[in-house]
């Protein structure tokens, strides 16, 4: 016979088995949540861990940054164009990890100049240019593109086929203001390797460069202005330092000169030399030309007839002999017109010849008329030729008559409706001065002159001679 253990024990070791089972199932609960919230937070680790930047990725993004701010600090202190243009070819190309990178600019007269490259031979990129097709490609283009892959985009564009040295090119347009005036290429040897940060580089460059290029546009004009200003201090100088500042006396006539300088020397010249019969000569002309080259002329002028003065006795003799020795040392695109009248100190007679200059102007009886004596300028015919034209007059001055010489800066002068003061407003001007005073007439044209032009900006110099015979003693 079995005996069965007594029921309240059968109990205790039930109750035993029930508790054992649930904490069991507890400790298997706690298990698999605390599994579930290691491999969630090992699932944020990793992704934490993969979009973390490397070190080469942090270093390329600093260099980028590095650039812009180094290109930004260039844009606003820069002095020299050649330099800019290196040093954008130069961070281009290292900013975008490429293989290469250069800069070609389109001059004004089509050709085209590789004016930095770096990693690549200027003969290869010139090699490009032979035809046109490529060069056309790259200035159609107006905004920065990337061509991730050369081999794919053939049959598309033609053109690159002649882009052997590369497979993945950036295009950026060089702008100075509103035009263009070249390209920067970056390439790289494989396709599809430009990221798209770099392509968002690279149109940062082009509107940091385009802002650079107008800077040295502003500059370059700034520094040519500056230059030309100084040249023409300098030809202001010699030409005021070229104009007799004391008049002689002439025994029986009354002279006064004057030149009032433009912004920009025009080259007028006047003088008052002895001839060698003791005779005087009044002589006033207009160099060819502008600026420095003006004033050079007018002091080789200054130094011939002082040279030869004293060898000549009438006013067509001293512009013949000016003319033999300046037709052989001047440039053939440069010429001086002069206006000579040699004045018969004791009984009135002058005598004037021309080579080519402005007319000069008689009053006499209050009449004016013009006296313009046949000739050309000096230096535009050997002596067989200018010789033969030069012709002489000899007038006789009654007292008071007035002879009077002028540049055309005086009858081109223009109002503020540019209307020129003309040789009518000159005769006028004339007939209504009285008097026997050679400054105070050139005051009584000079207030003439002022009065028409208002505030209209003189262009050209102006020269004006005045010789009154005031009668034999």
């Amino acid at each position: 016979m079995i005996r069965r253990p007594p029921r309240s024990t059968q109990s205790r070791s039930s109750a035993a088995s029930d508790v054992y089972k649930r904490q069991n199932s507890a400790d298997i609960v706690l298990s698999i949540a605390l599994s579930l919230i290691i491999a969630f937070y090992a699932r944020i680790a990793l992704a934490t861990i993969l979009t973390f930047p490397t070190s080469k990725i942090v270093e390329r993004r600093t260099y980028e940054l590095s650039s812009l701010t180094y290109l930004n600090r260039l844009v606003a202190n820069f002095t020299e164009f050649d330099k800019l243009i290196n040093t954008i070819t130069d961070l281009a190309m290292k900013a975008c990890n490429a293989s290469g990178s250069w800069i070609e600019i389109y001059e004004a007269d089509g050709t085209i100049s590789v004016v930095s490259s770096i990693m690549i031979k200027k003969e290869i990129i010139k090699k490009l240019h032979v035809k046109s097709d490529i060069v056309n490609l790259f200035k159609s283009i107006n905004e920065t593109t990337i061509i991730e892959s050369i081999p794919d985009k053939i049959n598309e564009l033609p053109e690159l086929i002649t882009i052997d040295f590369a497979k993945s090119i950036i295009i950026t347009p060089l702008n100075r203001g509103n035009e263009r005036i070249g390209t920067l290429i970056v390439f790289k040897l494989n396709e599809y390797d430009f990221e798209q940060e770099e392509l968002l580089l690279m149109k940062a460059f082009s509107d940091n460069v385009s802002i650079a290029l107008e800077n040295s546009r502003l500059l370059e004009e700034s520094i040519l202005k500056e230059r030309y200003r100084q040249e023409l201090l300098i030809a202001r100088d010699i030409e005021q330092k070229l104009i007799p500042a004391v008049l002689p006396q002439i025994p029986n006539f009354s002279i006064a000169g004057f030149m009032i300088p433009a912004e920009e020397v025009g080259g007028d010249y006047y003088d008052v030399v002895k001839l060698g019969n003791g005779n005087t000569c009044i002589l006033i002309g207009d160099v060819s030309g502008k600026g420095m080259s003006a004033a050079f002329y007018m002091a080789l002028l200054k130094g011939v007839v002082l040279g030869v003065a004293n060898e000549c006795n009438s006013a067509k003799e001293i512009l013949c002999k000016i003319n033999s020795i300046l037709y052989v040392n001047m440039e053939k695109s440069m010429f001086i017109t002069l206006y000579a009248v040699c004045t018969d100190n004791h009984n009135g007679y002058i005598s004037l010849a021309r080579a080519g200059h402005m007319p000069a102007f008689l009053k006499s009886d209050n009449n004016v008329k013009m006296l313009i004596p046949r000739g050309i300028g000096i230096g535009l015919a050997n002596d067989e030729i200018f010789n033969s034209i030069i012709e002489q007059e000899t007038i006789k001055l009654n007292k008071n008559d007035i002879c009077l010489l002028i540049s055309d800066g005086v009858n081109e002068l223009q109002n503020e409706s540019k209307e020129e003061f003309g040789f009518e407003r000159l005769n006028e001007s004339l007939s209504n001065f009285t008097g026997n005073n050679a400054e105070l007439l050139l005051n009584h044209i000079t207030s003439e002159l002022t009065n028409f032009a208002g505030k209209e900006p003189q262009k050209d110099d102006m020269t004006i001679f005045a010789i009154i015979f005031s009668g034999s003693d």
